[in-house]
Formats: C-alpha cells, structure tokens, sequence
C-alpha cells in the first residue's frame, strides 16, 4: 500500500472515485520541486520537473491531493488509467491538512510524508503555461469524463 499524490484529472472525487475500487483518507498536499503544465490540446495537465532556481528565485511547488493507503489493485489501476505518456515515481509531499488513516495512525499539517505520483514524459506535448483546476472543474471536467472514462476497478465501483 502506498500514498498517492494527485494534482490534476484525479483530485476530484467525481474521476478519483471512478477510477478506484477502494474508499480512500484524502489530504491536501504539497510537491516542491515540480511544475503543473498544460498539455497540448488536452483537458488534462502535466507534472514535470521545475528547472532549478537561481539565489532569491521562489521554489517551484504543486498543490494537489494525498490519497493515503493505496492497494495495490486500485495502483495497477491507476498506472493504466494514466497510460503511457506518464510513470510513477516516488516524490515527498508537505500535508497542508491534518490526515488520519484510521484511528491509530495520524498525520498532522505540515508532515513529510513519501508518496507516488505520475511524472509526464512526453516532454513535447508540453504546453508552457498553468494548468488551472478550478476551470477543469467548471469547463472541461464533464467533456473529459466522456472522452477518459475511467476504467472498471477489479472489484470496485468502477464507473457506475
């Protein structure tokens, strides 16, 4: 079981849920060192590498949401549903929220906590520029959710 940091299409509840068989503890997070880039032509972002800042510059960082205690199904199912153009790596996000996994485990804001996200790879359709959350949410969520369909979780709720 892992965390996983999500930062676009999956911090809604509307595609987490779809995609996911498991019900999940959700935190707000943060992963410095990156950038949230749009893709070109596509509803969807990009997580890429910021470059390295010079003396008095601000550290790059992405906001998103920390799902915690993944199973290893629903991560088999989440590597397919980002497909090919994006991989899993390890990063270490900042919790901005208090999280508890179940009533023995508690994390506070502010904790360091190891997770998996997905890098993107193709570099080239990187489109300069902000991804913008609150637009997906309001213009693009509903389009995409035709055109992505998230895929059936092996024993999950699947898109029903």
């Amino acid at each position: 079981m892992k965390h996983v940091f999500t930062y676009g299409s999956l911090m809604f509840d509307r595609v987490w849920s779809g995609v996911v068989g498991g019900d999940y503890p959700a935190a707000a997070a943060t992963l410095p060192g990156y950038l949230r880039e749009r893709v070109r032509g596509q509803d969807y972002p990009s997580l890429v590498h910021a470059p390295s800042h010079g003396a008095g510059c601000p550290q790059a960082s992405v906001d998103g949401v920390l799902y915690l205690g993944v199973n290893d199904a629903d991560l088999a199912v989440l590597d397919r549903f980002e497909g090919s153009d994006y991989r899993r790596i390890p990063v270490e996000v900042l919790l901005r929220e208090e999280a508890s996994v179940d009533p023995a485990g508690r994390f506070v804001a502010g904790s360091r906590l190891s997770a998996d996200t997905y890098l993107f790879t193709a570099r080239a359709k990187v489109e300069p520029g902000p991804w913008d959350p609150r637009r997906f949410e309001r213009e693009w969520m509903e389009r995409f959710l035709r055109e992505y369909p998230p895929p059936p979780a092996p024993g999950g709720r699947g898109r029903g």
